[in-house]
This record gives C-alpha cells, sequence and structure tokens, in this order.
C-alpha cells in the first residue's frame, strides 16, 4: 500500500528531469537539454533526492558523477521513458530550429581548425538558438577517459586514446611534410639519411603519438640536430615560416596555412588519420544527440578532399 501511494505522487514530469540529470550529469546540461531553467531543474533533483533517499548526483572534483544506486538505475529510467512515449504515442524530438539546448564537444586545435567554421556556420543556418562550445581536449588516459564523455557531449579523436565506446569515424586526412618554401634541404626526394639531418619541430599531443605509431620515426626526432617540441599542431606552419625548421601536420593543415611554405613526400608512410566522434552510451538515443551527431558527419562530409 505504502508503494502504491509512492507510486501515485510521482510526476511524469519528474522522470524526464531524472533521465536528463542521469544522461547529463550536470543540472545546466540537463536544463539546456529539456528547454528549462536551472533552478527548475534544481528544484526537480531536490525532490528526487527525497523520492529516493540518495543523492544521485555528488560532486567530484569540480565536477558530478552518479551514485552507484544511480548508475544502478539509470538504464532502466531510459527504458522507462522510452516505454511512456510509446504508450502515449509521443515519440521523442528533437527541434533544432526552436531548441535552446547546449551542447559540448572537445577535440584537437587542429579539427578545430579544420571543421569549426563550417560546423558553427550550419548551426547558425539550422539551429539558431543551439549553444555550441568547442573546446580543445586535454590530455587523455584512460581513468579521465570515461569522466570526459560523460561531462561533455563527445569528443573528436583519433582511435587508440578512448578505448572501447560509441563512436563513428566523421573524416580522415594524411600526413605531410612541411617547410619553408625557401628551404633547399628539402628540395628533391629524400631518403631517412637526409630526413635525420632535418631540423624537426612538432607538436607534443597524444594525437600525434598514438597515430604515427612506428617507432623508427624517433630517429628522425632525436638526432644530433635536435627537435622542438610545441603543444599546438595549428601553430607550426607559422613557427616554421622564414626558418629551417620542418614538421609533419595533416594535409588539410597545409592546405589553409596563408604562408609561404612548401610541401614534401615522406620516404617513410605514415597510417592514416582517422578523426572518429566518440560519445558516451548513455546518449545512444538522446535525439538531440542523434542530430548533433549527423551534422557533424555532414559538415565533415563537405570538407575539400585531402590533397
Amino acid at each position: 500500500m505504502g508503494k502504491s501511494r509512492r507510486l501515485a505522487d510521482i510526476d511524469l514530469n519528474l522522470l524526464v528531469a531524472l533521465e536528463a540529470l542521469l544522461s547529463e550529469r550536470n543540472v545546466s546540461r540537463a536544463a539546456s537539454k529539456l528547454g528549462r531553467s536551472q533552478p527548475t531543474l534544481s528544484a526537480a533533483l531536490g525532490r528526487l533526492r527525497r523520492l529516493f533517499d540518495d543523492e544521485l548526483l555528488v560532486r567530484q572534483r569540480g565536477s558530478y558523477r552518479l551514485t552507484p544506486f544511480a548508475a544502478d538505475i539509470h538504464p532502466a529510467v531510459v527504458s522507462a521513458l522510452e516505454g511512456v512515449g510509446k504508450v502515449l504515442g509521443v515519440p521523442a524530438e528533437f527541434d533544432p530550429e526552436t531548441s535552446r539546448r547546449e551542447f559540448t564537444v572537445m577535440t584537437s586545435d587542429y579539427v578545430l581548425h579544420v571543421l569549426g567554421g563550417p560546423l558553427l556556420k550550419s548551426l547558425m543556418e539550422r539551429a539558431p538558438a543551439v549553444k555550441l562550445q568547442l573546446l580543445n581536449a586535454p590530455r587523455v588516459d584512460a581513468d579521465r577517459a570515461g569522466e570526459l564523455l560523460r561531462e561533455t557531449d563527445g569528443l573528436i579523436l583519433p582511435p587508440g586514446i578512448l578505448g572501447m565506446t560509441s563512436n563513428a569515424e566523421i573524416f580522415t586526412d594524411r600526413w605531410v611534410g612541411v617547410a619553408d618554401r625557401d628551404n633547399a634541404a628539402v628540395d628533391g626526394s629524400l631518403d631517412d639519411s637526409a630526413m635525420r639531418e632535418l631540423r624537426w619541430v612538432r607538436s607534443y599531443r597524444e594525437q600525434f603519438e598514438v597515430v604515427v605509431g612506428d617507432p623508427a620515426w624517433s630517429s628522425f626526432w632525436l638526432g644530433d640536430r635536435g627537435m622542438f617540441v610545441v603543444e599546438s599542431m595549428t601553430s607550426l606552419p607559422g613557427i616554421i615560416a622564414g626558418t629551417e625548421l620542418v614538421a609533419v601536420v595533416p594535409s588539410r593543415l597545409a592546405d589553409t596555412a596563408p604562408l609561404p611554405l612548401k610541401t614534401f613526400s615522406l620516404p617513410r608512410p605514415l597510417p592514416q588519420l582517422a578523426e572518429h566522434f566518440w560519445w558516451d552510451a548513455a546518449r545512444e538515443s538522446d535525439p538531440g544527440h542523434k542530430w548533433l551527431r549527423g551534422l557533424l558527419a555532414e559538415c565533415a562530409a563537405a570538407l575539400p578532399q585531402e590533397t
């Protein structure tokens, strides 16, 4: 009898709020997802905490994580909400023209350089009130990966960094050598010996380390003439211009650099650079997230082909 009274007291809106809070793990993001105010979602969280006698979301290192109880009921909450929608004939929807939702995507400065402009242009045309944060991804390790995926709508990074989680390839590129236009050391074809004599500069990102995956390249970078390391991939063309330094960069970055540079073929081919969009499995059936994934794929498909 007590359980019946408790179920009878539950507002269906609380189930909607609960799903958003457990999926987003953040009150502001849950409010954005549902098109409600933050105080409204904070109040709903308070009611849910009293209903379940559980905190549901707890702060940890500046962000929120699910309690064991919340993590345990999350799949059932998603299924229950989908079931209610089917019973009532109300399919889950996302209207980009009217939504005020905020998305957060983390990636490298290279992907921001290549994809950021087309993506934001498309958003302004199709979803004028939707907000998007494109943030530079931090160095990611296995312990931090899951947390980042839960805190954001996804990360755009190559395979090999995040492990096994929901993902889709969005575009590929190839690696090319780049040097100042007047650098005579890279005229004509280069063999391994000539490559070791060059003065290298590269970006210190896990992305590059994972994708290259060839220990033999360390002999080029760690030779007698030394090597310089910078944090930003997109800064390399500007650093190289007017110097004898050379670098390896994605071809689309080399093609768009408005500087007196030239590209050259590498004697040792590198694996193709593949950029994937990775997301937490809890967002798999989220209509807004599905729309975002489709938009990313569409914008990436429209990029100029790598040369």
